[in-house]
C-alpha cells in the first residue's frame, strides 16, 4: 500500500468514525463543533511538526539509497547499486552529466 493509498484510507476511516459516532449518539451535533476546534486545535501543531520530522528522515540520504535500491529495476552489489533498465541508466547519466552549449 503506497502513502497516499494509506493517507486516503485513514481519511476515510475517520470520516466514517465521525458519522458512526453522531448517528449513534455517542456524540450530539451541537459537541460535533466543539470537538472539532479542539481536534483542530490539536492536529493542526501535530501535524506540522509530524511533516517536519518525516520529511528530515526520508529526505535523509541514507533513506533516498534504500528507496532506489527497492526499485525493480535495481540492484544492491557490496555497497553499490546496479542499474537493470537501459532507460533508467541512460536517464541517470544525462541527468548527471552537465549540458554542454554549441
Amino acid at each position: 500500500m503506497t502513502q497516499e493509498q494509506l493517507t486516503g484510507l485513514i481519511r476515510a476511516v475517520l470520516q466514517a468514525a465521525g458519522a458512526a459516532a453522531t448517528l449513534f449518539g455517542i456524540i450530539s451535533a451541537d459537541q460535533v463543533s466543539t470537538v472539532t476546534a479542539w481536534l483542530l486545535e490539536i492536529l493542526g501543531p501535530t501535524s506540522i511538526i509530524g511533516g517536519v520530522i518525516w520529511s528530515w528522515i526520508s529526505n535523509s540520504k541514507k533513506a533516498l539509497i534504500q528507496s532506489v535500491a527497492a526499485m525493480n529495476e535495481t540492484s544492491v552489489e557490496g555497497n553499490k547499486i546496479i542499474v537493470h533498465d537501459k532507460t533508467l541508466a541512460t536517464a541517470a547519466v544525462l541527468a548527471s552529466t552537465p549540458a554542454t552549449k554549441s
